[in-house]
């Protein structure tokens, strides 16, 4: 577990990367699955799950610097017809675990201590959807996310600033999370060929767009070093 004053990242990796490590550095990105929690001033809650149709240009573009600097390829899919969101639906309801509270987690941790963070893939290989699969073309595997946190309803969020939120993403969205850190980003990389996951990740965080990348950077140097490495 890495862990910095926002932020803290666990990996499982799941598979040797030494052998044929350039099979692992071509990723077809799809679509986040966001579980959000929106606030009222009032206190009322409203919580919704959401997939847009293609990863969000903000946190791609987060993501692309350090993966080309790994040497590392991400194509992200766009799944604007049924049946490729229908795809995407099913395949993440396959892979990964009941979404966790980010704030109880903050909350069961010492104040000296690292958050109880989690594998957030339910098995060790899951089917890989024919929608999916028609758009991978020449990619090795899949790059999976989730995003679980809060965020302001237009109302509340005008009486705060706004930061550079990774709700902010969204189409429409300018979000706000708080300093604290209260938002949950889950990762993992599913192999194409035969559906195994090959690692996965959980962060902890504050919710910025600069933590995103946090999250997959383990498995771009892991790659890389097993390209490289003596």
């Amino acid at each position: 577990m890495t862990c910095q004053t926002s932020f803290c990242v666990k990996s499982y990796p799941r598979a040797s990367f030494n052998e044929q490590p350039k099979s692992f550095d071509t990723l077809l990105v799809l679509p986040p699955r966001f579980s959000l929690s929106y606030r009222a001033m009032n206190g009322e809650e409203k919580n919704e799950e959401t997939e847009p149709d293609s990863m969000p240009e903000p946190l791609l573009d987060t993501m692309n610097g350090p993966a080309a600097g790994y040497q590392v390829t991400l194509s992200p899919m766009v799944a604007r017809e049924e049946p490729q969101s229908e795809a995407v639906r099913t395949f993440y309801d396959a892979l990964w675990t009941p979404a966790k509270d980010p704030e109880a987690l903050i909350k069961a941790t010492p104040v000296f201590g690292v958050p109880e963070l989690q594998d957030p893939v339910a098995a060790t290989s899951v089917s890989i959807p024919e929608a999916i699969r028609d758009a991978a073309s020449d990619n090795c595997c899949i790059l999976a996310s989730r995003v679980i946190g809060w965020t302001d309803t237009p109302g509340a969020r005008g009486a705060k600033i706004a930061t550079a939120a990774i709700f902010s993403a969204l189409p429409g969205g300018s979000g706000v999370v708080a300093d604290g850190g209260d938002v949950l980003t889950d990762m993992a990389v599913i192999r194409i060929s035969d559906g195994q996951v090959l690692w996965s990740s959980q962060m902890l965080g504050s919710g910025t767009r600069p933590e995103f990348k946090l999250g997959i950077n383990p498995y771009l140097s892991t790659v890389y070093n097993a390209k490289y490495a003596p």
